[in-house]
């Protein structure tokens, strides 16, 4: 039997090493886009669960709103994620009413 050569055993040592940080990356990359679709998906679900809020409760801008929690006065803007501003910059999210 012959006797392999030391310096192939180092060689096939660095390179599973450089194999497994190669692997380890690719998975790091993938659970990386796998949690920010979450995100997105659970952000987005927020995002519809107030607007379907100030729908269901008739609120829109430039027009006077009471809301159950005693806030009232005028909307200055609905913003693009839901929160509803008031003219005296106070802001109310929806979904803590």
């Amino acid at each position: 039997m012959a006797q392999e050569d030391p310096r192939m055993s180092a060689r096939n040592h660095v390179l599973a090493g450089y194999y497994q940080r190669r692997i380890n990356y690719g998975r790091e990359v993938h659970l990386g886009r796998v949690g920010r679709s979450a995100d997105e998906t659970a952000k987005a679900e927020k995002i519809k669960q107030r607007f379907d809020i100030i729908k269901k409760m008739g609120i829109e801008s430039g027009k006077e709103a009471s809301l159950p929690n005693g806030v009232s006065g005028v909307v200055r803007l609905i913003k693009s994620d839901g929160v509803i501003m008031f003219e005296d910059l106070n802001i109310i999210d929806p979904l803590n009413l």
